[in-house]
């Protein structure tokens, strides 16, 4: 549209540009009254940087102008639309008043209406001209229809000169002034949907019946032009159209719309349908909808969206559009450059991704000129959020680190978003990487997981198959992918938004083909990995209840002795190590610390040690090293004991006999005296306290006894036969 050049002069501030374009529109009369009024965005976008005395300047000088040649009934179509647009203005208030004198003169009372309205002054300009629309349109006889409400009505006179208005409802006879009266009814044809549901319903059943499209596009105009089958069936049933009738109704309905083109049917259950007004083509609706966006990112979805569609419809796209599209992009990046370098570079990844739609080589040159001295792509990469760009992204990098792009990006390949890892990892195929040069990579990421969540997930997806790269066992990546989505739940280590990210695409692609991946994983395991595994998955409440109810299914239908295993005694579980709530926090802070304490002192030394010189006569690296690999196996082993951990309360423990989580009080049998002993954990046991591992021989030999029977104690602290006399709950004072 013409008028979005203007704008944008507008936007820019360019208002001598702006008068000087105006003016030469009023003197050529090129325009139509209904485009000339369209022209009302301009001046509302310059009242909205405080220019309202320019633009009311603007629209009085139209008006004037277009008076010389059309009517002053033609040349209120215009003139109000520019009123609303720069609002509470005298002397464009007065003109438009005197547009209604001269356009309705010989109106019986028009004075007193104005009045009433208060056009000139007193009440807003919207509800003055509505006052004043619906005043002079209607007469006896005709209809109104609701705007707050289904609601109908009838006019039966109108008193003057006072502009009072009788009017009949369904609900009985009222009477409004002019201002009201236009403030709660519009006026309605006697053919229109809410005005035969209210004084002609029998009528209005034939004519859907007879009429469903026409009906349906009624409707969907009343609604703004979108409309959903859920809501027209609220519409219809069962006050019109019997309930039966619905399903036999909508399908003729849906049949006889697609002879209608402007309106579009979109979904299933329930449908979303679009009457489209005007006859704007797709590059019209595009470069409309472009122009909407106010973010550089949104844009380029609108673009992608518009060059997909024309793919869908087997048509060639505007490369024309598609090349202005590029040349804003570039426009807002140069701007962004002078004190917004982050937002210029995703403005140049955007403008350069238009550009090569539309065979554009402008902007993807200016991009790599922009990108060259800057060296920040590690930055850029994490604020894309659209998909498309990260092929954009890769082409620019490449382009800009001709020599050692491939090693650079295998670098940050753990980094990488899910979406560009194909990309990537293809790129550095073609290039003449192969499985040995990703080894140290996915080696790297199996040790610290936590730094490419993504990655783990694309290569449990399986990269492409043109991809030869080696990948990793899958029983490994599932365990990671667990492990770093717990750690990320419970630590808070990641914002909100990612977790809620992670959380979708790990449930997405592991349940994916009804979890085909895992089951080909469980053929390839024995049952010790099988249990250890059902025991982490039975922890990790961040896959979600479908996930891991079907990756426990799959684990018993593979190793169905497992289920046996858990009608076991607890203190017989071997797959599972109870713990209390307070021993797994200890545990997780152990490991922590060994991780980021002791692990980091001794990457510190190994550091330190290396540049010392001659590393095989060196003895303190070797030391180093050495220490490394226990370090190492000691963090393994805390993981698969974690992975086991099962967290008991005080509502787990049964004190029907010793068992997990319980104190026994023994009493000697020669002498009375007591002696007591509780069983928890591993993590828990102190041997001063007289808290006992469970696992331990002499815990496991006491397992399962109950009050009243006996047993021989040798040992430090009680030796002879002893009496078990009571068992309590030890959790419920433990926890506390």
């Amino acid at each position: 549209m013409k008028s979005q050049s203007m704008l944008k002069l507008a936007e820019s501030g360019n208002t001598s540009t702006v008068e000087e374009q105006w003016m030469q529109l009023v003197e050529s009369q090129d325009l139509s009254l209904s485009e000339f009024a369209s022209y009302q965005c301009v001046l509302a976008e310059l009242c909205k940087r405080d220019k309202q005395s320019f633009a009311a300047t603007l629209g009085w000088a139209a008006i004037e102008g277009l008076c010389a040649g059309h009517s002053k009934s033609e040349v209120l179509d215009v003139a109000a639309p520019f009123l609303l647009a720069i609002g509470d203005h005298g002397d464009l208030r007065k003109q438009v008043a005197d547009l209604y004198r001269e356009a309705y003169e010989g109106r019986e009372a028009l004075e007193e209406l104005l009045q009433e309205a208060g056009i000139e002054k007193g009440r807003p300009v919207r509800r003055a001209l509505r006052t004043l629309q619906v005043a002079l349109e209607i007469k006896e006889g005709d209809y109104l229809a609701g705007r707050h409400e289904d609601m109908a009505a009838r006019v039966d006179s109108i008193s003057l000169p006072d502009w009072t208005f009788s009017i009949t409802t369904p609900a009985g006879s009222k009477t409004f002034g002019a201002v009201t009266l236009a403030d709660e009814y519009r006026p309605a044809k006697e053919t229109e949907f809410v005005v035969m549901q209210c004084f002609a319903p029998e009528a209005l059943l034939e004519r859907i019946r007879r009429e469903p499209a026409e009906v349906v596009i009624e409707l969907c105009r009343e609604n703004d032009n979108t409309l959903d089958s859920d809501e027209l069936l609220a519409r219809l049933t069962p006050s019109l159209l019997p309930e039966s009738e619905w399903k036999k109704w909508w399908t003729r309905a849906r049949t006889a719309l697609k002879k209608f083109p402007k309106v579009k049917i979109e979904g299933r259950s329930p449908y979303e349908l679009t009457y489209i007004e005007d006859e704007v083509t797709h590059e019209g609706h595009f470069e409309e909808d472009f122009a909407k966006q106010r973010d550089v990112q949104s844009q380029l979805v609108s673009v992608d969206r518009y060059v997909r569609e024309c793919r869908q419809r087997k048509e060639d796209p505007c490369l024309d559009a598609l090349r202005r599209c590029a040349d804003t992009m570039s426009e807002r990046a140069r701007r962004f450059a002078k004190d917004k370098a982050g937002s210029a570079d995703i403005c140049w990844l955007c403008a350069a991704r238009a550009g090569e739609l539309a065979g554009y080589d402008a902007p993807v040159e200016e991009a790599i000129e922009y990108f060259r001295p800057r060296n920040e792509f590690k930055k850029t990469l994490q604020v894309i959020s659209v998909e498309s760009l990260y092929g954009t992204f890769l082409e620019c990098f490449c382009r800009v680190h001709t020599d050692d792009w491939a090693a650079r990006l295998l670098e940050w390949f753990p980094s990488l978003p899910y979406v560009a890892c194909d990309l990537a990892a293809k790129r550095l195929v073609d290039h003449g990487c192969t499985g040995e040069d990703f080894a140290p990579v996915f080696q790297r990421l199996m040790k610290h997981p936590e730094e490419g969540f993504d990655v783990l997930l694309w290569l449990w997806n399986g990269p492409g198959d043109e991809l030869s790269i080696q990948q990793i066992e899958p029983i490994g990546l599932v365990s990671r992918i667990i492990r770093v989505l717990e750690s990320a739940r419970l630590r808070g280590e990641v914002s909100k938004a990612r977790l809620r990210e992670m959380l979708d695409r790990a449930r997405s692609v592991l349940g994916a083909r009804r979890c085909e991946k895992f089951k080909q994983c469980v053929e390839t395991i024995d049952l010790g990995m099988a249990q250890a595994l059902r025991n982490q998955i039975r922890r990790a409440d961040s896959l979600g209840q479908a996930v891991k109810e079907d990756f426990v299914r799959i684990l018993l239908a593979k190793f169905p002795e497992e289920d046996a295993k858990a009608h076991l005694p607890l203190w017989e579980r071997s797959d599972v190590l109870y713990v209390t709530r307070t021993g797994m926090t200890q545990r997780s802070a152990e490991i922590d610390h060994h991780l980021n304490v002791k692990m980091a002192e001794n990457a510190k030394a190994i550091g330190a040690a290396a540049e010392h010189g001659d590393l095989s006569e060196n003895s303190e690296y070797k030391f180093a090293l050495e220490e490394r690999d226990l370090l190492r196996a000691k963090l393994g082993q805390m993981n698969e004991e974690m992975d086991m951990a099962h967290v008991m309360t005080a509502d787990d423990v049964d004190t029907g006999c010793l068992s997990i989580g319980t104190r026994a009080i023994f009493k000697k049998t020669t002498d009375d005296s007591k002696y007591e002993m509780t069983f928890f954990g591993p993590w828990e046991a102190d041997l001063s306290c007289c808290r006992f591992n469970y696992n331990a021989p002499l815990a496991q030999r006491l397992m399962g006894l109950k009050v009243g029977e006996t047993v021989e104690f040798d040992h430090d602290g009680a030796v002879g036969t002893y009496q078990l006399i009571a068992i309590e709950n030890a959790i419920k004072d433990w926890d506390l």
